[in-house]
Order: C-alpha cells, then structure tokens, then sequence
C-alpha cells in the first residue's frame, strides 16, 4: 500500500518531515528519498536509459557486468581503491574467461559480491540499478528542492507541478523477497557518509544468459500490493523549492555539507544564485529563462 500527503508549503512540508515526528514513525525504521517531479516512479536511472550502454541484442546482465567492468578498468588505471578487490574477486567477477559463471548460474542478479562495487559507482554517477535513500529526512528534503529548483529554472517547456520526498518503512520489507536494503561502509565514499546515505536493490531472477532476467524493477509498483502503507510519499508545489532550500541552510544541510569537496562547494554556489534568480523572477525583475550555468541541472544522488 502507497499511502499520501500533500503539503500547501514549505512550512507544511518541512514540519510533516521533521524528525521529531518522522511520517510512518510507529512502522520502525524510515528512510527518505527526495525526488524532484512528484510523478515519477521510484526507477533506478539503468531501467529509465534502456539503451546505455547502447546495445540492444546483449542480454541485460551481461550489459550490467559491462559497466561496472569498464568502470573497475578505470579505477584500476588511476589507483583507485575498490571494496572487495582482490586475485580471487577478480578471477571470479571480471576474468573473461569465467565471467559466464555468474552471468549464467547466479539465480539472483546481481551477486553479492558486486553490490558494494556497484554502490560505490552509483554514488559518484554511474547508472546502475540501485536507489539512493537517505536515513535523515530533510537531506531528502534537499536533494528534492535543489533539483526541482533547477527544472523549475530550466527553459525546457515543461515543469513539474509537484516535487516529493518518498519515506520507505524498512522494517516491513520482509515479506518482500526480492526487495534488498544495502548499506556500505561510508569509510571509502566521503558522499555517501555525509548524506547518511543507503540503497535499495530489486534483485532479479536470473536463468542464464540466453533467458531474460525475471521480476520487478519498479519500486513503487513493486510495494504497492503491501497490506499496510510501507511507503508513504509527500509532496509540495514546485513554487515551495526555493523556500524549502532555505530551511535546508538554516539548518547547515547544503551541497558544500552533503558533497564535502569542490564540486559540493559549486552545488551550494548554484543553489543560491538559482534561489536569487527565482525571487527576482517573482518580482519581475529576472532576466528572461536561458539554459545556462544557472538554469542546467547538475548531477545529484538522491534524484538519480
């Protein structure tokens, strides 16, 4: 069951998320993602892109092991470190000449051993089939705002009427088989420990490489059959984006915080000249909407 609230304004949506009183606060645990158009599912960016990588013949896992693969190939190339990386994890993962083991005989896709590899890309941008949550609900709040601000902003012809932060019970789960909470280490991803963040996986019925992989992919659609309301979505009207940022830095929640390097720094930057621009635009006294450094949306986690 998807259960919903709609917030008027800022005030009202920042004070249903407040961690005081967390929505589903008798259901145990909650986790938050923010997400800047209301109507969009909960997909992960791999199932929204079907055609990337961009071949239409290659079975679906297969196409999976290639990213992450190509991904491993540079990190290795610039001395990156990798969870689990060692001999044996390579021979058994990206060794071309057994990689037809787990491709082929892994009834759950993806294996193990390649979650942790996969969060780690997912969180610096790459698409996989993983979701970004968090554990604190106005870092949610945030991610929302920030990109609903910029398609807002965005001369594109088409704006979203709604953002959302979605809350997930994760203690109701469990009748949900194929449904996995995955937390990593926040040791070797600076980004992810300052968001307090974390992943759900749909993991997929696999039958080898000559049969498609079986089961969900939609998160949404795929709880929506739960006997009580394990998600709960709420949303507020685009027009409150710019004055729910501002809660946000009232409380020290800002790019610079959530992404503690240069490009965290810039994100903070770009949030409020866009919040500037949006106040003189209800003044009339914007200049007229350009896609520019402005107005172009920038890569995020909790909306990717």
């Amino acid at each position: 069951m998807i259960a919903e609230k709609h917030a008027a304004d800022a005030n009202e949506f920042w004070n249903l998320l407040s961690p005081e009183t967390p929505p589903l606060r008798s259901l145990g645990e909650i986790i938050y993602r923010g997400q800047a158009d209301a109507a969009w599912e909960l997909a992960p960016r791999l199932f929204r892109d079907p055609n990337f990588p961009p071949y239409t013949t290659v079975p679906f896992q297969l196409k999976e092991w290639m990213i992450l693969d190509t991904f491993r190939e540079y990190c290795d190339s610039a001395g990156l470190p990798m969870p689990n990386d060692a001999l044996k994890f390579r021979r058994e993962h990206f060794d071309l000449n057994a990689i037809h083991r787990p491709l082929d005989f892994e009834p759950n896709w993806p294996p193990e051993d390649l979650i942790e590899l996969m969060a780690l890309a997912q969180h610096y941008g790459l698409a996989t089939r993983l979701l970004d949550w968090t554990r604190r609900s106005y870092v949610a709040a945030y991610f929302a705002a920030s990109d609903a601000l910029a398609l807002a902003l965005h001369d594109s012809g088409t704006q979203p009427e709604r953002f959302a932060v979605w809350a997930l019970a994760t203690t109701l789960i469990g009748q949900f088989r194929q449904l996995k909470i995955v937390r990593v280490p926040g040791s070797n991803n600076a980004n992810l420990a300052a968001q307090a963040g974390l992943f759900t996986l749909l993991r997929q019925k696999n039958r080898g490489l000559r049969f498609p992989l079986e089961g969900p992919t939609i998160l949404d659609e795929y709880l929506a059959s739960a006997l009580q309301p394990t998600l709960l979505k709420l949303t507020v009207p685009i027009s409150e984006a710019s004055a729910v940022l501002e809660k946000c830095e009232k409380h020290f929640i800002t790019g610079a915080m959530l992404f503690p390097h240069y490009y965290g720094a810039v994100r903070a930057s770009l949030d409020t000249w866009r919040r500037e621009r949006w106040r003189l635009g209800r003044e009339g006294l914007a200049a007229p909407a350009q896609k520019n450094v402005l107005t172009e949306t920038s890569g995020t986690n909790s909306s990717e």
